[in-house]
């Protein structure tokens, strides 16, 4: 299972996706964007998960070492009884054929993962409250089942040339054969800034 494939399932818990920039802003989403991401407190959002239960920590198990069959993945994830999050950078690139189309790519823990919608660039810079949806998605990852779905809302700010994240969501339930299994959620506000 190709990696963007198993972090896209658990990107209901990450994915603070994208920007937006105005006609007044240096930023004009012509050539690639790159923003890091910070919470309200202006730190790297950072999450421990699957770390409450044995189940939990089997799953953790489980999901590093399917990213870890990825001869891309370097360096290896480590096989610990949890999964450390890191929203890093948010990046948006033009779409080689429609230019008005913008893709967004999340650096999560030192991968980047692309998000599997575009966004308006026109949309963008003017500034518009931007949400994306990220629809309900079930993976299977060795005995468990994993469905997610989560949300970001973000604009531009254009006096700051900066993200502004409204509200970034995610949500994982995961179920196995041995137990009835259990919920993840993160949730956070923050801003992108332009690097």
């Amino acid at each position: 299972m190709p990696i963007s494939r198993i972090f896209c399932s658990l990107s209901v818990f990450i994915f603070v996706a994208s920007a937006a920039a105005a006609p007044a802003s240096k930023l004009s989403f012509e050539k690639p964007e790159v923003f890091k991401i910070v919470d309200s407190r202006g730190r790297t959002p950072k999450f421990r998960v699957l770390d409450d239960s044995p189940s939990e920590q089997a799953l953790a198990v489980a999901i590093a070492s399917t990213i870890n069959q990825e001869a891309s993945v370097q360096p290896k994830l480590p096989m610990s009884g949890y999964l450390d999050l890191e929203i890093r950078k948010m990046s948006f690139a033009p779409v080689a054929k429609n230019p008005a189309k913008l893709d967004v790519t999340v650096n999560l823990s030192g991968y980047d993962v692309e998000i599997e919608k575009t966004v308006s660039r026109s949309a963008l810079l003017a500034g518009e409250l931007i949400t994306l949806e990220f629809p309900k998605g079930e993976k299977s990852v060795s005995l468990f089942s994993i469905n997610g779905n989560g949300h970001v809302k973000f604009r531009f700010d254009k006096k700051s040339s900066e993200l502004v994240i409204e509200d970034a969501y995610g949500k994982m339930a995961y179920e196995t054969p041995l137990d009835p299994g259990g919920t993840e959620t993160i949730r956070f506000k923050g801003r992108g800034l332009p690097l």
